[in-house]
């Protein structure tokens, strides 16, 4: 069954590559961050782990909104920013619950926050009026992110792991989607790359409720 719903899913996302620069591609982009949700409930109930839909859900619908509201408002960033946003605060929340706060967790994005700043005034990268919208999210993200390896290092198992390794690919996502949106050249491959690993992380993360 876990292949079947995997096979679905590689088709969905084969599609949405294949009418990427169609006007219907928000349709299609709409269907794989549908399919990631379905996953999510399907594995739930395949590895009797539905207590968990609770707080994976409220995370992967805002992540699914964020893609969408990223091609409808393709000139502002801000709803999908927030809508991503959202999503990584609903993680956080889950993830503070089941294992409390550490300081370590902070150092990533206190990094991630120095290396932004230094990227744009070097002229790398110019994020302009979305600089703290930018900033604020790239936070939330990698401190999520960080919470997912403690997580896994507090409470080693499938789950946990494959948390960390879907935030890992998701976080591996914006890199190359940060010069497709804050740069006029980029290289070609960035734009795919974004989406196979931000479809793959988001696959991996449903997956987690396998168990």
């Amino acid at each position: 069954m876990t292949y079947l719903i995997l096979g679905f899913y590689v088709l969905l996302l084969g599609l949405m590559l294949w009418k990427v620069k169609d006007d219907a591609y928000i349709y299609y982009k709409s269907a794989s961050s549908l399919g990631f949700i379905m996953a999510a409930v399907a594995f739930a109930f395949i590895g009797k782990t539905t207590g968990y839909l609770t707080a994976f859900l409220p995370g992967l619908c805002a992540f699914a909104a964020g893609d969408f509201l990223l091609v409808y408002v393709k000139k502002d960033l801000r709803p999908g920013i927030v809508a991503f946003a959202l999503g990584n605060v609903f993680f956080l929340i889950w993830m503070t619950r089941m294992n409390g706060l550490d300081p370590v967790e902070f150092v990533l994005p206190c990094l991630v926050m120095i290396a932004l700043n230094v990227i744009e005034y070097r002229k790398l990268i110019t994020f302009g009026e979305f600089r703290t919208w930018v900033l604020v999210y790239a936070f939330l993200l990698t401190w999520a992110f960080s919470k997912t390896v403690l997580l896994w290092h507090a409470m080693p198992a499938g789950m946990t792991f494959r948390m960390m390794l879907g935030y890992g690919c998701y976080v591996l996502s914006d890199i190359f989607l940060m010069p497709v949106k804050f740069k006029s050249e980029y290289p070609k491959g960035c734009g795919l790359l974004c989406l196979i690993f931000y479809y793959g992380g988001m696959f991996v993360l449903a997956a987690a409720l396998l168990g």
